[in-house]
């Protein structure tokens, strides 16, 4: 027996080799199909234990119809190589029995036809040799293979197998381990079917038990369940768990990318008896980044039949919103009642899927119409959103987000600082050609943080990947928004067109939404926003950005002091333009107390602004305006951007420039935006004349240069220095910035010469000393003093040498201080000689006035001469009081009560001291008196012998009356006079008597013992010699008084010897 054993063992490969096709043709009655090999060889194996092993070369298993369209060809399974062990002991015995198949290089290609079919269902051969070879093989290997799965319709599907192993088939338990990669995705298999300890044929009578586990990285399946026989799913009843961090994997397993990230949970059962496949119990969770809030579903059911409909029904929560979800199938009838092409009536599903929704108030219902030949799916519906915090959600977004920064911040670290960003991340356009769309949209309120948006309503269209948005209308704090809006995401290129519309913008309710908005009133009136753009990412969609932003009209009023009116900042016309390419640019009208100005600021590239570019270093500014009917332009630059964003760093060069000749500019940096501190600014200005800045100001050239330097809550002037004509001006200004601004001046000077400034323009040699204050054809113009209640301060100025016309002061000084409107005023000059004080109150509807000057001064040291020799001494003293009430200059001198002194001692009376106060007077009658036609006697005409002069008024109700009386004394005449003036106008009324001094032997031509009245005003007074005698009659009622008291008591006191001076003043 041994022998023939052995015989026959080594005769077998000559066997094998001889009888290939008939081995090649049983196998194919075995499987129902046609096999065939490249080659047959026959090996022996001593470990484990004897064995007979028979490899197979180029082993191909066809497809069971060689006919039929195979899309992956007509081979189910081909081999470079298959291993078959054989059991040599069961070979003794006259049995085969497989120990192990290994198959190694192999293409497994399951496939199914249009028709159902599917090449992997093995059906035996029928007829008498059917029977040949039973194919029992307790283990199968499979190394370095390939699976492909090929649906009559459809993708390819593809695995790689690294390595599966399959034990157990013809007695349990059945054991599978694989690891395989499916489209570049790792994933291991571990299945086991039956009960480890059952017997042969137990099967039958208990149910058979599996368990399938599949893990790709972290994320993990889990199927564990029993059917009421091996391989037969009638009876199924399993428990299905998949988890991990994220769906991804498990997504490119089955062909479905761009799940989103997050970690999820499912938990469900699975049963089916034939006819229902059924999901009940179903449980799980999801943290994906893409929802606004977690999501859990606490209870759901999917049911779908073989010969029913089927329906999907889900209970769950959003974050802390209840939210359900039924899907089930739209029958024909309704299908056709919904549309106008209707061919049937009978209740058969047309494979669209109604959808009821809802999530707290919110709901949606609508149907689901799946794709149909070159007809793209189609969902229509109502959805209503309800109310929805939008800041929960992103909240809610953030929270998970850095909860998964600090999980996994080690992990992620290296590759977050190379990643792109969401600028350059592609938005998900291409959701938008996946179906098409008809839905209503609306919303009963949306909040954001301070921002509350109510009855959100738009109709969206979307056909072939074009999104259309009409009827827009969304209701914000002070403001209603209509519009519409268009997305080609069909197009090679995405595109979007924005079109946004809204008559008036309320700025308090607008800026309301805003956590710290600034405190501003006033509207903003047809607001318009035309755009469009162009791109896949965010940074693609801004570069190509075209646009404008524009209004009627804007006006804003900042906040004011109480009591006080808030002065409006207007805006005209306001256009923000963008174009791709090419910089941004703001237009518009600007006036702001009563001033305006046409106002353009060029900027950058709106990709300059992306995370990539270089932001905007400069930020050009160019403004046109008129002031005084003088064009001014500002032009220069701002910047950079990033340091506007930052509210720190940034730098200023703007130049002024005016059709006068005034320039000026402001260079530096201002180093915060939210204060001053450490701000430092270089400013210069120049004109041709003052009268660039006001044209109540001298035309003589002026300089100015000043280093700004910003401190808390104040602005410094810092080496300030000031030129004009022959005057200079150096020191600090600090300007306060509180709650009420101030104002701190310390400044010195060499030479201030006041002349141009306090010397009206028209005053002559002749002038009075006085202008005239009067009534113009306009009306009385109130005082410009209102500027001095808007701030508080004080000034000390200190003058080396102060000039006034021809007049010469050294050692000039002045203190003001100011508080509340309230100004009080001391200077001095010449030594102290001479000195002002002035007080001026504000009240409710006017000004309270009180003026006190007086001095003694030498006038030859004080008048500028070219021989200042020839001047002798003349000593002078002058004091004057007033107080008046009113709101207007005139008002000021109608009401004025005081006292004015003037007295002139001996000596050579300059005719410069016609420019003083009352000045005039005095030489309107020395003029008269003064015998210059006489040949015999050499009179200078710029120079008058005065041996004394006195000029005392009182002042009340605006009337300067003489009361004890006018005098003069030249060499040869004894003057007596007085009279009236009426400040309010100037006009003067004054009446004098000459008599011969005592000695005397000239004739004087008549003058003595003669009258002379003086009239005009003060500012061009007339003398004339009356021979009529003082006559009252028919004086001006104003002056009637004062020139009674001439008539009554003065002229009875002149006398021809004696000194006039001395008995007006000893009438005092």
């Amino acid at each position: 027996m041994l022998l023939l054993s052995a015989g026959a063992i080594a005769y077998l490969p000559f066997y094998l080799q001889a009888h290939q096709a008939d081995l090649e043709a049983a196998a194919g009655r075995a499987l129902g199909r046609s096999v065939a090999t490249d080659g047959v060889t026959l090996g022996w194996l001593v470990q484990p234990r004897p064995a007979l092993s028979i490899v197979l070369k180029g082993l191909r298993v066809s497809n069971p119809d060689g006919a039929a369209d195979w899309a992956l060809g007509p081979h189910l399974l081909e081999s470079e190589r298959v291993d078959v062990t054989l059991d040599l002991r069961a070979l003794l015995q006259r049995q085969i029995r497989i120990d192990q198949l290994v198959i190694r290089g192999a293409r497994l290609m399951l496939q199914t036809t249009s028709d159902g079919r599917a090449n992997w269902q093995l059906e035996a051969a029928k007829g008498k040799d059917a029977g040949d070879i039973s194919l029992l093989v307790p283990t199968v290997q499979v190394i370095d293979s390939e699976i492909a799965f090929a649906a009559a319709k459809g993708l390819v599907r593809r695995a790689d197998v690294t390595r599966l192993q399959l034990v157990g088939l013809g007695a349990e338990p059945l054991v599978l381990e694989a690891e395989l990669l499916i489209n570049e995705t790792p994933l291991t298999l571990s299945a086991s079917a039956g009960a480890t300890d059952a017997p042969t044929g137990a099967q039958d009578a208990a149910r058979w038990p599996f368990q399938v586990q599949a893990r790709s990285a972290d994320t993990r399946v889990e199927l564990n369940g029993s059917a009421p026989a091996p391989f037969d799913s009638t009876g199924l009843d399993a428990r299905l768990q998949v988890q991990g961090p994220t769906a991804s994997p498990l997504g490119q397993i089955v062909g479905i990318r761009g799940l989103p990230a997050g970690p999820f949970r499912l938990d469900t059962g699975l049963t089916w008896d034939g006819r229902t496949l059924q999901a009940n119990a179903i449980n799980g969770s999801s943290e994906a980044d893409v929802l606004p809030a977690p999501l859990s579903i606490s209870d759901g059911e999917i049911s779908v039949s073989t010969d029913g409909p089927w329906s999907v029904r889900i209970a769950g929560t959003l974050g802390d919103r209840l939210g359900t979800l039924h899907l089930t199938p739209v029958a024909t009838s309704e299908a056709d009642a919904r549309t106008s092409n209707a061919r049937t009536s009978d209740a058969r599903t047309t494979g669209a899927v109604a959808i009821e929704a809802t999530l707290a108030d919110g709901r949606f219902d609508g149907e689901l119409r799946p794709a149909s030949g070159a007809a793209r799916a189609l969902l229509s519906g109502t959805l209503d959103v309800g109310t929805l915090n939008l800041e929960e959600i992103a909240q809610g977004k953030a929270a998970r987000r850095d909860a998964q920064v600090i999980s996994g911040s080690a992990v992620t670290k290296t590759n977050s600082a190379t990643g792109p960003t969401w600028t350059d991340r592609p938005l998900p356009f291409a959701a938008l050609t996946r179906l098409d769309a008809d839905l209503d949209l609306a919303a009963e309120t949306l909040t954001w943080q301070r921002m509350t948006m109510r009855g959100l309503k738009a109709r969206a269209k979307l056909r072939d990947g074009r999104l259309q948005l009409d009827g827009v209308r969304l209701a914000l704090p002070g403001l209603t928004l209509t519009g519409q809006g268009v997305v080609e995401a069909g197009r090679r290129s995405p595109a979007l067109t924005l079109k946004l519309n809204t008559d008036r913008i309320d700025v308090p309710q607008a800026l309301s939404m805003l956590p710290r908005g600034p405190a501003l009133g006033g509207d903003i009136v047809g607001l318009s926003l035309d755009a469009t753009a162009g791109g896949e990412t965010p940074a693609a969609l801004i570069r190509a950005l075209s646009g404008t932003l524009k209004a009627r009209s804007v006006r804003l009023l900042p906040p004011a002091e109480r009591g006080r009116k808030a002065t409006p900042i207007e805006l005209t016309g306001p256009n923000l333009r963008v174009a791709a390419g090419k910089a941004v640019s703001l237009e518009t009208g600007l006036a702001v107390v009563g001033q305006t100005l046409d106002l353009t600021l060029t900027g950058g590239t709106l990709a300059d602004l992306l995370p990539a570019g270089r932001s905007w270093p400069l930020i050009d500014v160019a403004a046109q305006t008129r002031i005084d009917r003088h064009r001014v332009a500002i032009r220069g630059h701002l910047g950079p951007l990033a340091a506007i964003r930052a509210g720190r760093d940034l730098r200023l060069d703007l130049t002024l420039a005016d059709d006068t000749g005034l320039t000026g500019a402001l260079t530096g940096e201002l180093a915060r935006l939210d204060g001053l501190a450490g701000n430092q600014l270089q400013a210069r200005f120049a004109a041709k004349s003052l009268a660039a800045l006001h044209p109540g100001l001298p035309a003589q050239p002026f300089s100015a240069t000043a280093r700004v330097r910003g401190q808390t809550g104040q602005l410094e002037l810092l080496d300030l220095k000031a030129g004009s004509a022959g005057s200079d001006i150096a020191g600090e200004v600090r300007i306060g910035l509180g709650a009420r601004a101030r104002i701190d001046a310390d400044l010195n000077a060499e030479v201030l010469d006041l002349t141009p400034f306090l010397v009206s323009k028209q005053s002559g040699a002749d002038g009075g000393g006085a202008p005239r204050a009067g009534r113009d054809g306009r009306g009385e113009q109130p005082l410009p003093l209102d500027g001095l209640k808007a701030f508080d301060g004080s000034i000390k100025l200190h003058a080396a040498q102060v000039q006034l016309d021809d007049f010469d002061m050294n050692d000039g000084a002045l203190e003001a201080s100011l508080d509340a409107g309230h100004l009080v005023l001391s200077a001095d000059a010449a030594q102290g000689g001479l000195s002002v004080d002035l007080e001026l109150r504000p009240r409710q509807t006017d000004w309270r006035l009180d003026l006190h000057h007086k001095g003694k001064v030498d006038l030859g040291r004080l008048i500028k001469a070219k021989n200042q020799q020839a001047l002798s001494n003349v000593p002078v003293a002058v004091e004057i009081r007033l107080s008046g009430v009113g709101a207007s200059m005139p008002a000021l001198l109608r009401s004025a009560d005081g006292r004015v002194e003037l007295i002139l001692g001996a000596g050579q009376l300059d005719r410069k001291v016609s420019r003083l106060p009352f000045g005039g007077v005095v030489f309107s009658l020395l003029d008269t008196l003064n015998p210059v036609d006489l040949a015999d006697v050499d009179i200078r005409r710029d120079l008058f012998s005065l041996r004394c002069a006195v000029l005392q008024f009182d002042v009340a109700d605006g009337i300067a009356t003489s009361t004890r009386g006018l005098a003069v004394q030249t060499d040869t005449l004894n003057v007596l006079g007085g009279g009236a003036i009426k400040l309010e106008t100037g006009e003067i009324a004054l009446r004098f008597k000459t008599v011969k001094r005592t000695g005397i032997g000239l004739s004087l031509l008549g003058l003595a013992d003669r009258f002379i009245v003086v009239t005009g005003t003060l500012k061009a007074p007339r003398a004339t010699i009356d021979r009529r005698d003082l006559i009252v009659e028919g004086a001006a009622a104003w002056a009637t008084s004062g020139l009674s008291l001439v008539a009554d008591q003065i002229i009875g006191r002149l006398t021809a010897f004696g000194s006039p001076c001395e008995t007006v003043l000893r009438r005092q």
